[in-house]
């Protein structure tokens, strides 16, 4: 029997590239993940339930063993140091923020956080937490 050479590409190419089959998968391991991050560019006022700001992020670790950091949140404060709005960022998508001792993750980007409370409010600086993980099989690009 015959196969028609184009479909089979097609379904090959995609599989390929979208992992069907493939076992890989993250692991959460416990190793310790330090996220320096502060705003870039000027603080905006946020006024709506949500507010979209802009971040420069560096992630380490003391670890020899190399890391990707995920499950990161963003946690926006006031002069007074109090959360007034958070909420999830994708550093280093779709895998994580890859890092071991020695060689940091820098990057800028942006992600939209939940305002607490009704009053607009406006973010003096930013901290973040993120969990370490170790991927088995194939690391997405």
């Amino acid at each position: 029997m015959r196969v028609p050479a184009v479909p089979l590409l097609v379904a090959l190419l995609l599989g390929g590239c979208s992992g069907l089959g493939s076992t890989s998968h993250a692991e959460r391991v416990d190793i310790p993940v330090t996220v320096q991050i502060r705003l870039a560019g000027h603080s905006k006022l946020c006024r709506n339930e949500t507010c979209w700001i802009h971040f420069d992020a560096v992630v380490t670790t003391n670890s020899q063993r190399g890391i990707y950091a995920r499950d990161c949140n963003v946690r926006a404060l006031d002069q007074a140091r109090r959360v007034v709005a958070e909420g999830g960022a994708a550093l280093g998508f779709p895998a994580g923020a890859y890092t071991r001792a020695g060689e940091p993750y820098r990057m800028m980007g942006g992600t939209q956080v939940r305002v607490d409370g009704e009053r607009p409010v406006r973010p003096a600086s930013l901290e973040a937490t993120c969990s370490a993980y170790v991927w088995h099989g194939d690391v997405p690009i």
